[in-house]
């Protein structure tokens, strides 16, 4: 199967879906076709995930879980505490490991072969679950952190391609994994309650890069049929400012113009996993 036909396929997937959207809005389209969007925010496991949209999984969703623009590993640490992590993953296919694994050996992504950034990114992940493991029994936490590492056949879209057309900016500090919820367009995930300002817009910088790159739809992606990023908030949430979230979300949206839409949904249903939220403004 080619790439070619790859791409078609995977349109044509989400098709129908991507035009109630457009037709409705994400705020109709969720409340009227998506009853059991509860699911979303809840997951398996207190792990951190990859924003990856092949990943199915996880409590706190970052850009390779970290390995890349977390160069500094205290400042990660620390982030996993605040967010209660006790699996720490990885997977095959990683945009974030190559790029990281580049940037440490100074060697060009392209030139980097896909066994070496597997080895690369399971040992990385290896090291941060003993780490992990180490602080926690410094702070005399009993708690285990347990390692999982993905292979391709265990994410739900193929290698070399991504297949996403959302983009979900998750300001509250419960997981949401579109994923375990059926009608609800696969995307990235960003876990925007858990971040800054900067690396939100870092992370979602990556995801536009690639979907409108060589790995994603490209010229798919038009202004009648634009990607979506789609900010979740807690409609609890009095001190949440939708507007600013916006805001900071259009510095990294504005370069495609209105291939790019933005919009939201407030949820009542945030509280599975929740911890509060505290989001830096």
């Amino acid at each position: 199967m080619t790439k070619q036909i790859d791409n078609k396929t995977f349109w044509q997937k989400e098709e129908r879906i991507f035009r109630q959207i457009y037709q409705l809005g994400i705020e109709k389209y969720f409340n009227f076709f998506i009853p059991n969007i509860y699911w979303a925010f809840s997951s398996n496991h207190n792990a951190i995930s990859c924003m990856d949209e092949g990943i199915s999984d996880g409590k706190l969703r970052v850009g390779g879980s970290g390995i890349f623009e977390f160069n500094d590993q205290t400042k990660l640490l620390n982030l996993l505490i605040s967010a209660n992590i006790d699996v720490i993953t990885t997977h095959s296919d990683c945009g974030g490991a190559r790029l990281a694994y580049s940037n440490k050996f100074n060697i060009e992504p392209e030139a980097i072969s896909d066994d070496a950034i597997e080895q690369y990114t399971i040992n990385w992940g290896k090291e941060l679950t003993s780490n992990l493991n180490e602080l926690y029994k410094n702070q005399n936490k009993y708690k285990q952190v347990f390692y999982q590492h993905l292979g391709i056949k265990e994410m739900t879209r193929p290698k070399g391609f991504h297949p996403a057309r959302m983009l979900y900016i998750n300001t509250t500090r419960s997981p949401f994994n579109p994923n375990r919820v059926i009608g609800l367009p696969s995307g990235y995930v960003i876990s925007r309650g858990y971040l800054t300002r900067e690396q939100t817009q870092n992370f979602a910088s990556r995801c536009l890069a690639i979907s409108f790159g060589k790995y994603g739809f490209g010229d798919w992606l038009t202004e009648d049929n634009p990607f979506i990023v789609n900010i979740i908030i807690d409609a609890l949430d009095k001190n949440c400012s939708l507007p600013i979230l916006i805001d900071e979300i259009k510095t990294v949206t504005k370069a495609y113009g209105n291939r790019v839409a933005i919009g939201s949904f407030a949820s009542n249903w945030i509280g599975f996993n929740s911890m509060g939220k505290q989001i830096d403004f």
